[in-house]
């Protein structure tokens, strides 16, 4: 069976989750978040597992925010990274790492990526850098996916320079794809990949439908 990965900025919304989720994909396998607020991520608690990557203390919601990822079974091992620059506004941005079993006895590495911003382009480079050790050393199917921030060419290519280090497909492409979130995968095949409008966040969110090549047991 193939799985589906949901990749979605929900912009400190509560709502995003409560009142779209079920609407962006009726049975997620994996989703990484960007902004989420705590490691409550509403109606997917009580159906998996959840862990987040705290970036900053969110005054209005009295919490703490960052990337969070949550995934049907538990996560084999877990990796939080955080970086020591802090954008204009004095925040930091986090990454979380984690593997997770596949039905076929692989071990596939997801990637959620919050890129710093309004900074320069270097800092986004040294953040990548901080998880590009982990993933070219993976054995296995990859994932790496977020909100990358590209707003600006030197942007895009410290992206870009990235993935081709590590032998990364971007799934998205072209005029229509996204301008700031993007799904890198390595070692898998792309079904169906499809960007969704959405009414609580200013981001879209990507759903992705993936298996691994050469079998039918691929499922998280």
């Amino acid at each position: 069976m193939p799985f589906t990965v949901v990749v979605w900025n929900v912009h400190k919304e509560r709502d995003a989750l409560e009142r779209e989720l079920a609407e962006v994909a009726a049975r997620p396998d994996l989703v990484l978040l960007q902004e989420a607020i705590g490691p409550d991520i509403g109606p997917l608690t009580a159906q998996g597992q959840a862990t987040q990557a705290v970036s900053f203390r969110f005054v209005r919601e009295g919490g703490m925010t960052g990337v969070a990822t949550w995934s049907r079974g538990p996560a084999l091992d877990l990796s939080p990274r955080r970086t020591e620059s802090r954008d204009l506004y004095g925040t930091p941005k986090s990454a979380l790492l984690s593997t997770h079993p596949l039905a076929g006895g692989q071990r596939l590495l997801a990637v959620n990526v919050h890129g710093i911003n309004l900074r320069r382009a270097d800092l986004l480079a040294r953040q990548l850098r901080s998880v590009e050790a982990a993933v070219a050393e993976h054995v296995g199917p990859v994932v790496v996916a977020g909100d990358f921030n590209t707003w600006s060419r030197r942007r895009f290519a410290v992206v870009e320079a990235f993935s081709r280090r590590l032998g990364l497909m971007r799934v998205f492409t072209g005029p229509d794809a996204p301008k700031l979130d993007a799904v890198f995968v390595r070692g898998l095949e792309v079904e169906h990949a499809r960007v969704i409008e959405t009414r609580h966040s200013d981001h879209d969110a990507l759903v992705v439908v993936l298996r691994v090549p050469g079998t039918d047991q691929s499922s998280i």
